[in-house]
């Protein structure tokens, strides 16, 4: 038995674009940015299959309650890392912390942006970390100011939270009166990217496949924001691949 397989290319898209990783996750919890502490201090790893190397300029975490708080001063840090996931509660990395943001942030129900002060290229050679310090020193929300996560399989976030003590971000394992805590989930973040790689294929979201026959097949999915069209290219299992020479055009 042979199987057709479907293929779409982006042909055309613009030279900035976001990758969405954990967009449809419907945990929640009060990370990265805690409003229900005075001070909170996260970082969380980011796989590098899923992140194109490029200038990133600015990321969205998606905000899950319908009350919304203010964060200042807020500060957010990256670098890339080899570290994979955190062994322990107070395994963080603090080394060659780059900033990257330093303000006020509100949240509101939906998707939060924090336009960066200061891009950060990533050059893919490694994870992404994010560490997001909240320094406001008041809590103004409260235990349901959640924020949506996706599950992983390792640990991929670490936090440390506390209403009397602000953790160093350069060494949050002195703060040893803040409780620390690690989570198999990683926060729903948008990563908004220059790719390095101008050919760089956004990927279309809920791609989907119907009432395949013989010599047609019905496919529909969600249109990336950063792409203009898709082109089509099809084959059998056994076959090379062949392009359909239809364009499907953003409407």
């Amino acid at each position: 038995m042979t199987t057709l397989i479907a293929f779409l290319i982006a042909i055309t898209a613009f030279s900035q674009g976001e990758v969405v990783i954990g967009g449809s996750g419907t945990g929640t919890d009060l990370m990265p940015i805690n409003h229900y502490y005075n001070y909170n201090y996260t970082q969380m790893i980011y796989d590098q299959e899923a992140i194109p190397p490029g200038e990133i300029t600015a990321i969205k975490f998606k905000y899950a309650s319908t009350s919304g708080h203010t964060a200042n001063p807020l500060v957010i840090y990256m670098k890339t890392t080899d570290k994979a996931s955190f062994n322990s509660s107070t395994d963080f990395d603090s080394v060659d912390l780059a900033e990257v943001f330093s303000g006020s942030i509100t949240s509101a129900q939906g998707w939060v942006t924090i336009e960066l002060d200061n891009s950060y290229m990533y050059d893919g050679t490694g994870n992404l970390l994010i560490a997001v310090d909240n320094n406001t020193g008041d809590c103004p929300g409260s235990y349901s100011s959640n924020w949506y996560n996706s599950p992983t399989s390792a640990y991929k976030t670490i936090n440390t939270q506390s209403d009397n003590n602000n953790t160093d971000p350069l060494n949050p394992v002195s703060t040893s009166a803040s409780a620390k805590t690690r989570h198999m989930f990683v926060p729903s973040i948008t990563i908004v990217v220059d790719p390095t790689d101008p050919g760089y294929c956004f990927a279309p979201e809920n791609l989907a496949a119907s009432n395949l026959t013989t010599n047609s097949i019905d496919l529909s999915w969600t249109l990336d924001a950063s792409v203009n069209s898709y082109n089509i290219e099809y084959k059998k299992s056994t076959q090379s691949w062949t392009d359909t020479d239809n364009i499907i055009s953003r409407a």
